[in-house]
């Protein structure tokens, strides 16, 4: 063969590689988008998507230019489109998202090649084909993949003008630009890319300067009739022009947004991998300026301009609003791949990539959400005729334009319109107006916000009528009964609240029914976080039905109680087995923190309110709901010794925090008599814990006194320890007889992980241990230094807490003035309970306490027990001289205690002295006159 001929045989076998690797990337894009495309409901913005585009053309156009914070019009079009030829189930609504998404990988091997070379176009494929976020948005029915792509040709469109000045690159530039701004409003920002390239490149844009500033001008002038003759637009700049300037860079919301760029994912123990990320971003534009400093110009001012925009945008910053661009950042990353020497340097740097990217796909996946078309479905099974139902706010119901309520329901949306939203002078008296019309009134809260920031409609609720029943976010509430029982109970939770009076509408219920309760309270700087439930007790203090709810509105506008509240619940008697006989209605109080509040005087966790006889059904009797669907979490299915399955898992969160308690609920089904047993939990990942022990089944209900057949539901809480290491870990289960032997088990769920999903449909459960979930451990954010120029102290309370030292504003106060006063606490040791601070100013003569705080470290955010060895804590205080104080030298004590039993720990100085009453003196205040 001739040199020409070896050359031509090379290039066809390197060409033909280069597109098997093309191919190979968007099968992988594809596999990773198309897969459960049609598992879980359409979010909110998937249906506003089929919303706006299941109309004509005419009508896209007209609704589009009217509605406020609507985006142009062009991929409503296209989607529309779409839907006429193959229609609209969830599948196919997000379809067109996994085409344009393969599209726009595609794009970015061609730009990338064109850009980086053969090499660097392959890398810039294959990134955009399995980054998470990219996956993410290219398997939802939203603009974002055609954002993605049209960023990607307009941008390379207008390099081949500006490599190629014609008229026909000119109007390929001009009419994707066009296509760019009827997309995406924030696609105009690549106008000020080019325009900065332009400035800074002066020599090599020369050609195109005028020209381009032609079309930019034309293209504002275009764009600028449009939004003229828009309404809706027009409304949304004045709404959103009337807060510039942004009071602050909103910096956290920045890193948040990055995080999910990169990893779909914001948690602060993912910003170090993210920074590393963006580090490696940079040095590829780096690396690039010295090959060719235009394009690396191009890509760094590419993802920083239009990042620096909307950051100055007075709206909350997501990722979505950067995905112009997001390409920026892709081909950053493939060039660092592809530019990194020596060799070995960049495949590290590439495995390390991918490596991320792969471990977090997971997250692109999380189990479906159901829970709208779950709640339409309830409501198909219980909703009656005559029944209302109240959307608080109007963009919840945009759900029902594709799952369809029953339609013997009369729907309602209060407040009509957001912004600008709740109207008392006209929503209360419609709110009126439906409580008459209807004896049972369903509320879908949804999303509630930006319609009701007061939260007025599920006040007006709370306040009117009965809360009998919840699923998710959906309530049903029933109206004031004609007549009320009413009896005087003298009840006292801690300090908080006190129970004065309590009515019924009947004491004699039939099963199926509702029971209504009010409780006339009197509370105490009470958090809307405190839990009430009303429970049924037998004679033994067993448990059989329970309703718990947080005290007050659905949805509260503040943090605190008023001082006079009245609760008003209902607690539908529809549990399985509850028999008829003689009840205890009963009330448990749990405080914001999840502990629970004793009645003071019974010491009891429980307080009675009133006796409740409960009798058979009629045949006229409401019939009782269908029960709760029993969540099976991946399909989890276990039996142990062929006596007693799991047949239901729902934990409470796949993500916790160091130090936070690991709960989830599991539903046991016993299949032959089965004796008493033990319940094992442990978690497997980067470091394994300890095993925790449970009863299997509630105290009450031994597993030994079950029937065959019967379904009992109990719940666990397992501690995660503080110094766990951040990670992903499995939750594992076993069980053993009295002995501790383990009972055999089998059992198997479904995959969660890429590996498991290789392996094959369904992952089997061996040996002892079952494995049931995965659960993300995220990392505590700790600061271990003492700021600088802090007052030292060095007080040591029971050589677990040290009061490392305070910053004081004023150390001298007029009457009625007030000063910052902040105190760093350090953990000697990590605190195994949760304590309480105490400061005390003390008159000069060491009588009287003019000014007192107690309080949680942090607010009870970060009490104690989450602690480690060496931490810094900060607690900042208000520290206020009262009116009417006479001037003389003040002394602060500080000290700490035990909240349950009131007794303080032992306080040292820093020479080993032990305090008297354990009271530390921190500074002294001089008050002047």
């Amino acid at each position: 063969m001739t040199k020409k001929q070896v050359a031509a045989s090379s290039s066809i076998h390197s060409g033909v590689l280069w597109a098997l690797r093309a191919i190979t990337i968007l099968l992988l894009a594809y596999g990773l988008r198309v897969r459960g495309l049609g598992e879980g409901d359409l979010g909110f913005d998937e249906v506003a998507t089929f919303f706006v585009s299941n109309r004509p053309l005419t009508g896209i156009i007209e609704y589009v230019m009217r509605a406020s914070r609507e985006h142009p019009p062009l991929s409503y079009i296209l989607t529309s489109l779409w839907f006429k030829i193959a229609g609209t189930e969830e599948f196919t609504v997000r379809y067109p998202s996994v085409l344009i998404s393969l599209l726009a990988a595609a794009w970015s091997v061609h730009l990338g090649r064109k850009l980086l070379g053969r090499e660097g176009g392959w890398w810039a494929g294959l990134l955009l084909a399995v980054m998470p976020f990219s996956i993410d948005v290219g398997r939802t029915a939203r603009m974002y993949p055609l954002v993605t792509l049209l960023a990607l040709v307009t941008i390379e469109a207008w390099w081949r003008w500006l490599q190629k000045p014609t008229l026909k690159h000119w109007g390929i530039f001009l009419a994707l630009s066009l296509a760019g701004a009827l997309t995406h409003y924030y696609l105009v920002f690549l106008w000020v890319v080019e325009g900065a390239m332009l400035i800074c490149f002066p020599t090599c844009t020369r050609r195109i300067r005028w020209p381009w500033l032609l079309t930019v001008l034309t293209g504002a002038l275009i764009l600028a009739v449009i939004i003229a003759a828009s309404p809706g637009m027009l409304a949304t700049l004045e709404e959103t022009g009337s807060r510039f300037p942004a009071r602050t860079l909103r910096l956290h919301e920045l890193k948040g947004a990055l995080m999910d760029l990169y990893l779909n994912w914001h948690d602060a123990s993912l910003w170090p991998v993210v920074s590393g990320g963006l580090v490696l971003t940079a040095l590829g534009w780096v690396l690039l300026w010295k090959k060719s400093r235009p394009t690396a110009g191009l890509l760094a001012l590419w993802a920083t301009l239009p990042t620096a925009i909307v950051v100055l945008i007075p709206e909350t910053i997501r990722a979505r609003y950067l995905i112009e661009a997001f390409p920026a950042l892709v081909l950053g990353l493939a060039s660092a791949i592809t530019l990194l020497r020596p060799h070995l340097l960049r495949v590290v740097a590439a495995l390390l990539i991918l490596a991320q990217f792969v471990t977090h796909w997971d997250h692109a996946y999380a189990n479906a959400d159901t829970s709208f078309s779950k709640q339409v479905a309830r409501l198909h099974q219980l909703a009656q005729p005559g029944d209302g139902l109240v959307f608080n706010g109007p963009w919840p119901a945009f759900l029902l334009n594709y799952y369809r309520q029953p339609d013997y329901l009369n729907t309602y949306k209060v407040p009509q319109t957001a912004p600008p939203g709740f109207n008392a002078e006209v929503d209360i008296p419609r709110l009126e107006e439906i409580a008459t019309a209807h004896e049972r009134v369903w509320v879908s809260y949804g999303t509630v916000d930006p319609a009701d920031p007061d939260f007025r409609v599920s006040l007006w609720f709370a306040e009117n009528m009965y809360d009998s029943y919840k699923f998710r976010d959906l309530r049903l509430y029933l109206p004031e009964p004609e007549t009320m029982q009413t009896f005087p109970v003298d009840l006292e939770f801690g300090e908080q609240i006190h129970i004065e009076e309590v009515s019924l509408n009947t004491q004699e219920v039939a099963l199926g029914e509702t029971l209504l309760v009010r409780l006339v309270c009197e509370c105490e700087d009470v958090n809307w976080r405190t839990l009430l439930r009303l429970g049924l007790l037998d004679p033994e203090g067993n448990v059989w039905d329970n309703y718990e709810f947080y005290i007050g509105p659905k949805h509260h506008a503040d943090s605190t109680m008023p001082e006079d509240w009245v609760e008003r619940r209902g607690l539908w008697l529809n549990s399985p087995g509850l028999p008829p006989g003689e009840y205890t209605l009963a009330l448990r109080v749990r405080d914001e923190s999840g502990s629970v509040i004793i009645e003071e005087e019974s010491g009891e966790e429980w307080a009675p309110l009133q006796q409740i006889t409960v009798v058979r059904a009629q045949e006229a009797a409401t019939p009782p709901p269908p029960g709760e669907e029993i969540p099976t979490w991946a399909g989890a299915q276990v039996t142990f010794d062929e006596s007693l399955s799991l047949i239901g898992l729902n934990p409470e969160s796949s993500y916790v925090l160091q130090g936070s308690p690991l709960a989830f609920e599991a539903w046991w089904r016993s299949d032959a008599p089965a004796e008493s047993a033990q319940l094992h939990v442990r978690l497997v990942g980067p470091r394994s814990t300890e095993v925790q022990s449970f009863d299997p089944a509630p105290a009450f209900y031994p597993v030994e006194s079950w029937k065959t057949g019967e379904i009992i539901r109990q719940e666990f809480s397992y501690p995660i320890p503080n110094d766990l290491p951040g990670g992903k870990y499995h939750v594992q289960i076993r069980m053993t007889d009295d002995d501790g032997n383990p009972l055999s088990l089998s059992g198997s769920r479904d995959p969660l992980t890429f590996w498991e999903r290789i392996k094959g449909p369904r992952v089997e459960f061996e040996g002892d241990w079952a494995d049931l979930y995965i659960v993300m451990v995220g990392e505590r954010e700790r600061n271990y230094r003492l700021p600088l120029f802090l007052k030292k102290n060095g007080s040591n309370f029971g050589n677990t807490l040290s009061l490392a030292g305070y910053r004081l504003g004023k150390s001298t106060l007029r009457a009625g003035q007030s000063t910052q006063l902040v105190d760093y606490w350090q953990a000697l040791t990590p605190p195994t309970q949760r304590y309480a601070v105490f400061n005390h100013l003390v008159s000069p003569d060491g009588t009287t306490i003019i000014w007192q705080q107690d309080s949680w470290p942090q607010g009870g955010q970060y009490t104690t027990e989450y602690w480690v060895a060496g931490e810094v804590v900060d607690e900042t205080y208000t520290l206020t001289i009262p009116e009417g104080t006479p001037p003389g030298e003040y002394t602060l004590y500080t000290g700490v205690y035990d909240p349950k039993t009131v007794i303080r720990l032992q306080a040292f100085d820093p020479q080993g002295q032990q305090y008297p009453n354990d009271m530390a003196p921190l500074l002294t205040i001089n008050v002047v006159p």
